[in-house]
């Protein structure tokens, strides 16, 4: 397939998954709006929030070990015409295992889980918190085996199906709170997320019935689970410091007063609609990246990063300078109502403020990353996530001193900024075609794009005076984005196009 043909299939797949993540990130604000008005920000809200995140901090930890470890090896043992399905059953194997082990840890010390996540808590909360740990344990070994099934489907270049579990998780909550709200309260979050995941389990594990199988038979160390296990163990341990970051920032966030917590996973909702529309992009990359590799092909490799790259840059500026710029309209029109106050408001604008700008240097990072994952390189973006997490802790606790919830969000972006430059870096020792001389003359336009934005920002600040805050974001995202769409449209018609964007050197 020439390079024309097969950036036309990339393009059509990235899609084909931006419309089903679309849907999907617009039921998951139904849903956050349905749960804010239901529920708003409280203690008791903040307390769910907390025991949910310490299984999804873990199943993030172990269920993205495995993905990134797994697809590349998979793609590998099916290129080499092996048992793939033996392969994958020795998988499902070792992470259940792990992942009962796991929960069952959770399960008898979470007490001592709990006093560590909020050393602040006592009393009536702290005791609610240990209950909901001991519910939410066992329901990691359920998310994990999904991950699993996600895993499979997208080694076999079926990317749609992990999408959906997302408009699922939406559906489920929003009917569960419709139905149950009334009469459980702030419980029916509990059972709603033991409920997604169920369904999940159920919807993925059908989905890739073809991909897999079970044998009863004895665990097999071959020479594909010793690869994989030699590529996990520093991939945990950079999640384990994703991890050991995140629950730094829960823990000054329980310190900065009642309903911060929540603030900030409101405000991550909205972030995740970016990020989870790159991380969803660069799951397909990161597919056609190792099938490449594995053929041993490096410039056709460079050709996807460079096709992505442009592709992210281009469409993310704008959304970059809305978010911050205009994060209170954002956080007032999504959540601003019901029992979601102003003080939620101030502090979910705060936060988005600080996240808004880690959305290109976010997509630059999992693209270099899984990049070097295709190499089946593990410990550069280990050295470099290490890094950046030590640094985003130190920022935490000293910029949250001064700039509270808003010092938080700036450390991790400050963070994502640095692993991605860092990325870059040491994945151009894998591949010679890597080169940003490339990018030379779409960077002035990205420039001259930036200027635009900022300038229609000012001039709408100084000329047009809206009260209504939907019609306010509304008028000023659409100029914002009509200006920059002209601004930057040449590149935009290459994207589209999905035509050779640079010639090879």
């Amino acid at each position: 397939m020439n390079h024309a043909g097969r950036n036309r299939s990339i393009f059509k797949t990235v899609f084909s998954v931006s419309s089903v993540l679309l849907i999907a990130k617009l039921l998951g604000f139904v849903k956050q709006i349905v749960v804010a008005n239901a529920f708003g920000a409280t203690a008791d809200t903040d307390v769910i929030s907390l025991s949910q995140g310490i299984i999804t901090d873990f199943e993030f930890l172990i269920a993205q070990t495995m993905i990134t470890a797994f697809i590349p090896i998979y793609i590998s043992v099916k290129e080499n015409n092996q048992d793939e399905k033996h392969f994958v059953s020795n998988v499902l194997k070792i992470f259940g295992i792990i992942s009962i082990l796991i929960s069952s840890l959770i399960f008898a010390f979470s007490p001592m889980v709990s006093k560590i996540i909020a050393p602040s808590y006592s009393g009536e909360i702290f005791d609610s918190l240990v209950h909901n740990v001991r519910i939410y344990a066992f329901s990691l070994v359920i998310l994990v085996i999904t991950a699993i099934f996600n895993a499979l489907l997208k080694g076999n270049d079926s990317f749609l199906p992990g999408e959906i579990t997302s408009v699922n998780q939406s559906l489920v909550f929003i009917v569960c709170i419709i139905l149950f709200s009334s009469s459980l309260g702030v419980q029916t979050l509990i059972l709603s997320f033991l409920l997604y995941a169920a369904v999940n389990l159920f919807y993925l594990g059908m989905y890739s019935k073809k991909y897999w199988r079970f044998e009863l038979r004895g665990f097999t160390f071959d020479d594909n689970v010793k690869r994989l296990l030699k590529m996990i163990a520093p991939l945990l341990f950079s999640y384990a410091m994703v991890y050991i970051n995140q629950l730094v920032d829960k823990i000054l966030a329980t310190e900065l007063g009642g309903g911060t917590v929540t603030a900030m996973s409101y405000s991550a909702v909205l972030t995740n609609f970016i990020t989870g529309f790159t991380g969803a992009v660069c799951g397909i990359a990161f597919t056609r990246i190792a099938q490449n590799i594995a053929r041993k092909d490096d410039e056709k490799t460079a050709l996807i990063i460079r096709y992505f790259i442009t592709f992210f840059v281009t469409i993310l500026i704008p959304v970059t300078i809305i978010s911050i710029v205009n994060a209170k309209d954002i956080v007032t029109a999504v959540y601003g109502r019901g029992a979601f106050d102003s003080a939620a408001i101030e502090s979910s604008t705060y936060a988005l403020m600080g996240y808004g700008g880690m959305f290109i240097p976010c997509a630059l990072r999992e693209l270099f990353t899984r990049l070097q994952y295709g190499y089946q390189d593990s410990r550069g973006p280990t050295i470099n996530s290490t890094i950046s997490i030590v640094v985003n802790i130190i920022l935490s606790i000293v910029l949250s001193r001064f700039w509270g919830i808003l010092g938080i969000t700036v450390a991790s972006t400050i963070s994502v900024l640095i692993s991605a430059v860092m990325n870059i870096v040491s994945s151009r020792k894998h591949n010679r075609y890597l080169k940003i001389s490339d990018f030379k003359q779409d960077m002035i336009f990205w420039l001259i794009g930036i200027g635009a934005c900022i300038c229609v920002k000012v001039l709408i600040c100084k000329y047009i005076n809206i009260q209504n805050t939907y019609a306010r974001f509304c008028i000023t995202a659409m100029i914002t984005l009509s200006i920059y769409g002209v601004v930057v449209l040449p590149v935009i018609l290459r994207v589209l196009k999905g035509r050779n964007l640079y010639r090879n050197s």
